[in-house]
């Protein structure tokens, strides 16, 4: 955040940061001004949140791995699969079609790898969706460099 000038950054976990308050995680300041956008409009946060639904998104889907080097190879292998999409690495690896996209990150805690995606449609979401997760699957199960990865896909929506 403080190399890019960030005014804010956050999460689908629920993790929210705030240049106003030195780049520390606020996730109260957060809920705190949703309320005060909620009590100025005098509409429901649902009224609200319909009109900026632009998207089909898949929610947050994670992989786990053994080490952060399988994370990086498989990172590495999608950049250039889609290397003839805008490629941005300022967070993981998102890359962005007209129609659809994707970032893929590592967590920070723990030998995993975030997925989330958004689509103009859902059948592209569910075509993308299906794609990216066997690309990641059978990557890191069929390579001889991952024979001992797990490949557990958690189907964590949030």
């Amino acid at each position: 955040m403080r190399k890019e000038k960030a005014l804010f950054a956050g999460e689908s976990s629920g993790h929210y940061y705030f240049r106003q308050t030195g780049f520390a995680e606020n996730s109260l300041l957060a809920v705190l001004l949703v309320i005060d956008e909620i009590s100025k409009r005098q509409k429901s946060i649902s009224s609200i949140l319909r009109k900026l639904e632009a998207s089909f998104e898949s929610g947050e889907i994670n992989f786990k791995f053994k080490t952060q080097d399988e994370i990086a190879l498989i990172i590495s292998s999608l950049k250039e699969k889609y290397g003839s999409a805008e490629i941005s690495t300022l967070d993981g690896l998102s890359i962005e079609y007209l129609d659809w996209r994707f970032n893929l990150r590592s967590s920070n805690t723990e030998p995993q790898l975030r997925l989330n995606i958004e689509a103009k449609d859902s059948e592209t979401l569910e075509a993308k969706k299906k794609e990216l997760i066997s690309l990641i699957t059978n990557h890191s199960c069929k390579s001889p460099i991952f024979v001992l990865t797990s490949c557990i896909v958690d189907w964590a929506i949030v």
